[in-house]
C-alpha cells in the first residue's frame, strides 16, 4: 500500500528509534542504535537516549535527550573517569528536568538529585527532592549531578534549546590545559 501524502510529509519529523551517545575513545559520538537491547552506560544508568537532534531530523534546531537512573549515580565530577567534566555551552541554554516514576504520587521524585551550577560566588549545589527542573543559561559552568537515596527510577530529560549540535566546553588556560581552578568547590570522584 502506498504512503499517503500526510505520511510522506510527516515522516521527516518523526523519530521512532532514538539515538544514543557512545564514547569511542576519542570523544562522544551520536549513533542510531541498530540492535536490542540498547547498550547501557552502567548498571544504574541507561545513558542518554537522543529523542530529537539534527542527526535524526535534519531540520531540528534543538536537541532532547532522556535517561533513566535506577540507583546511586554521579556524572561530571571534577576528575570523573567517564570523561564528562564540568562544562558550559557558548551557543545554547539547557533545561534539565528530573521526574519520578511513581504513578500513584507524581510529586515523588524517588530519590535526591544535587545539580551543581555556576562558579565562584554563584556556585550552588541545587538539591531536588521532588520533581523539578533547572535552566542553565548559555555560558554557565554546570555539573556534576549526583543522585542519592534512589528508591525508584528517576527520569532525566535534557532540552538543548537552539542547539544544532552538542558542543560542551571545559574551561581552558591560555596554554590549552584545563583550568582546574574554575572547578573549585565542586565534588570530586571517589
Amino acid at each position: 500500500m502506498a504512503k499517503s501524502k500526510a505520511d510522506q510529509y510527516w515522516e521527516q519529523y518523526v523519530v521512532k528509534r532514538p539515538g544514543i551517545i557512545v564514547h569511542d575513545g576519542t570523544g562522544f559520538k551520536d549513533r542510531i542504535w541498530e540492535n536490542k537491547p540498547v547498550p547501557r552506560w552502567s548498571p544504574v544508568d541507561t545513558g542518554p537516549q537522543v529523542a530529537m537532534a539534527p542527526f535524526l531530523v535534519p531540520s531540528a534546531k534543538s536537541m532532547v535527550e532522556y535517561g533513566v537512573i535506577s540507583g546511586e549515580w554521579a556524572q561530571g565530577l571534577r576528575n570523573d573517569p567517564s570523561k564528562i567534566r564540568p562544562h558550559y555551552h557558548d551557543d545554547y541554554e539547557e533545561i534539565f528536568i528530573f521526574m519520578g516514576t511513581n504513578p500513584d504520587d507524581v510529586a515523588d521524585l524517588g530519590g535526591e538529585v544535587t545539580f551543581w551550577v555556576g562558579e565562584g560566588d554563584t556556585l550552588k549545589g541545587v538539591v531536588f527532592k521532588e520533581p523539578g527542573a533547572i535552566l542553565v543559561p548559555k555560558g554557565t559552568l554546570h555539573f556534576p549531578q549526583i543522585m542519592k537515596n534512589v528508591k525508584r527510577p528517576i527520569v532525566e530529560v535534557i532540552i538543548m534549546c537552539g542547539a544544532g549540535r552538542r558542543i560542551a566546553k571545559v574551561p581552558l588556560k591560555a596554554d590549552g590545559s584545563i583550568d582546574e581552578s574554575r572547578f573549585k568547590g565542586r565534588p570530586t570522584w571517589g
